[in-house]
């Protein structure tokens, strides 16, 4: 049997949103390009500003930026009520028909196209108390959406893993863990005698590099 040809898109967000989330995708999107099969492709869903700035990573070849992924943008808003009105992303669909997409990644289940849905967490049923009711029915509803409709599961961790099995029931859909690994320039990461002598530091220091959210402790 011959083997079928894999046109993959990853939908990239746009915004200024969270910063480990678009870490992590440009981590993976980099790692694609390591992929030497001949009938692979793939192709990263974004708005403009976000494919200028994802084309120093891959090949621009390899981005489709349109207006109408850009947050905001009267062209966004337009496709939003097209999609409101009519149950259907048909400006998303024009550009999986277009680039012969098979594989969709990182983005809601589409219908009639192999969906991986990512779920990089569960805080909101362990850390209720930094979610609102309504975002804490808005992510469940969209986890079961995922579980029942997608080809499979991506999850960031062991620990998500065992977060999914053990409040959804998953017995009937392919799940798999790819963790969550940040893009890190090796060629430009400084000494810690550079780092010393450029802050000053004459003591023992501890360095946390998360992010001062209140659910980090």
């Amino acid at each position: 049997m011959a083997q079928k040809e894999i046109n993959l898109c990853l939908v990239f967000p746009d915004g200024d949103g969270w910063t480990g989330e678009t870490n992590y995708l440009i981590s993976l999107i980099s790692s694609l390009k390591i992929i030497k099969k001949k009938k692979f492709n793939f192709f990263i869903l974004c708005s403009k500003k976000r494919g200028n700035y994802l084309s120093k990573y891959i090949q621009k070849k390899h981005i489709i930026s349109s207006y109408f992924f850009e947050k905001n943008s009267i062209k966004e808003k337009f496709r939003k009520l097209i999609k409101f009105f009519f149950k259907k992303d048909f400006i998303l669909y024009y550009y999986l028909n277009k680039y012969k997409i098979n594989v969709i990644s990182h983005y809601e289940p589409v219908n009639r196209i192999s969906s991986i849905c990512w779920i990089p967490d569960f805080q909101h049923l362990y850390l209720k108390k930094f979610f609102s009711k309504t975002e804490i029915k808005r992510r469940d509803k969209l986890f079961l959406d995922y579980i029942k409709r997608a080809s499979s599961i991506i999850v960031s961790s062991n620990d998500a893993y065992s977060h999914l099995k053990k409040n959804y029931n998953i017995n009937e859909i392919k799940t798999y863990i790819l963790n969550f690994v940040p893009k890190i320039d090796i060629d430009n990461i400084k000494s810690l005698r550079y780092l010393e002598a450029k802050y000053k530091i004459e003591k023992n220091f501890l360095y946390v590099p998360n992010q001062f959210w209140k659910h980090k402790n």
